[in-house]
């Protein structure tokens, strides 16, 4: 299950997306999956490699342009 209490200031904005970009490095997902988007299968398969919630991976993709297809967002979270 997956627990996080809401970011409310700018601060603790920031400090997330510092996070999750050291964890699931936005350019790196692009490099890969930019031009094809991510499946399912490709979001678990970045997660497991990376060691990180599948969830993280679908949030920096979707901030950052990456489509995502078939993934259900409330698969994840």
């Amino acid at each position: 299950e997956f627990a996080a209490t809401p970011a409310d200031t700018w601060r603790q904005k920031a400090s997330r997306a510092f996070a999750a970009e050291l964890i699931a490095p936005a350019q790196l997902i692009k490099e890969r999956y930019g031009k094809t988007g991510l499946t399912k299968h490709a979001v678990d398969r970045l997660a497991s490699e990376w060691l990180c919630q599948p969830q993280i991976i679908v949030h920096q993709a979707k901030n950052n342009g990456i489509e995502v297809k078939g993934v259900e967002t409330a698969a994840y979270f």
